[in-house]
């Protein structure tokens, strides 16, 4: 299917960047370091139940931040989690894009 090609093909693009890259390289070190990984993982986690199931952003996020304020000392954490976003937001940029790009005509569910 042409699609799928495409589909490679923009994959691909992506994994060239050099942020994605650096990403790669700083998820290796991490990787390497398993205690810590863990920490990391257990507030990526935390963070994502957050964003999706939290009521009060705002409190659920300074409550967050003060546990896990030890990690965000850390220069290979912060650079870990900002090449995360940076991948992520490239990522849903990419599908906005395409979204909007192919008008469907979808009822208003809200």
């Amino acid at each position: 299917m042409i699609i799928s090609g495409k589909i490679r093909e923009l994959t691909n693009l992506i994994k060239r960047t050099e942020e994605y890259r650096r990403y790669q390289r700083v998820r290796i070190e991490l990787d390497q370091q398993a205690e810590l990984k863990k920490q990391v993982d257990a507030f990526r986690i935390e963070k994502y139940r957050m964003q999706q199931f939290g009521a009060d952003m705002y409190a659920a996020a300074d409550e967050l931040h003060a546990r896990y304020h030890f990690l965000m000392e850390d220069p290979l954490v912060l650079e870990y989690l900002e090449l995360e976003n940076t991948i992520c937001k490239m990522i849903r940029e990419t599908c906005d894009e395409i979204v909007q790009e192919i008008p469907l005509d979808l009822p208003d569910i809200g």
